[in-house]
């Protein structure tokens, strides 16, 4: 009896594959002075969040100013937070590099923005120092006409039957239920902004 050897072809070891590259990301954070604080004391509050991290403060920075210290965080570090404060007639800004989350008791804005170039960044600081400041896009502009239509035949179609308004329910039932899904799809759009190319 005659044995043949057989020869198993052994699985090629793939190279290990290293961790993916972290995206970029810019956390903005915005504070409200309430009007009986001064901003000062607003400002020792929030520095006693960031004990042991570096981070620098900047009292009513032009768009320049503001744009380079960023920049210059931004290229070191994958995530920086710039907090700031605003009484209404002072703004201050803080700069932190962060890889751990900074928790905030009480804030009135807070955006992600994961800006993809140089030029998506200076649009970014652009919008920060601006106060949000952005023209609509056509998309929001359409679901915004699309949600008052939906309104107005829904109150023309109540109108219309409003001795057997029963007759016609299951339509504004409808209607009512497209303007939640318009106001969603408004909400889910205004969500996926802060990613600039």
């Amino acid at each position: 009896m005659a044995f043949i050897p057989i020869r198993v072809r052994r699985k090629e070891k793939k190279p290990p594959k290293r961790g993916a590259k972290k995206e970029k990301r810019i956390a903005y954070t915005l504070i409200k002075v309430k009007e009986n604080q001064l901003i000062s004391e607003k400002a020792k509050e929030v520095e006693a969040l960031f004990k042991g991290r570096f981070f620098s403060r900047l009292t009513n920075p032009d768009e320049f100013t503001l744009l380079i210290n960023i920049e210059r965080l931004w290229k070191k570090y994958p995530r920086v937070y710039v907090v700031e404060l605003d009484d209404g007639t002072s703004r201050w800004f803080y700069l932190i590099p962060s890889e751990e989350r900074i928790r905030f008791e009480r804030k009135d804005k807070f955006i992600v923005f994961i800006p993809k170039s140089e030029e998506a960044l200076e649009k970014i600081v652009h919008r920060i120092i601006n106060k949000g400041a952005k023209q609509k896009t056509p998309i929001e502009k359409a679901l915004n006409l699309i949600q008052a239509l939906l309104g107005v035949v829904g109150l023309f179609l109540a109108y219309l039957h409003r001795a057997d308004i029963m007759q016609i329910s299951n339509i504004l039932t409808f209607i009512f239920a497209m303007i939640i899904v318009v106001q969603s799809l408004k909400k889910s759009y205004r969500e996926r902004e802060y990613e600039f190319d």
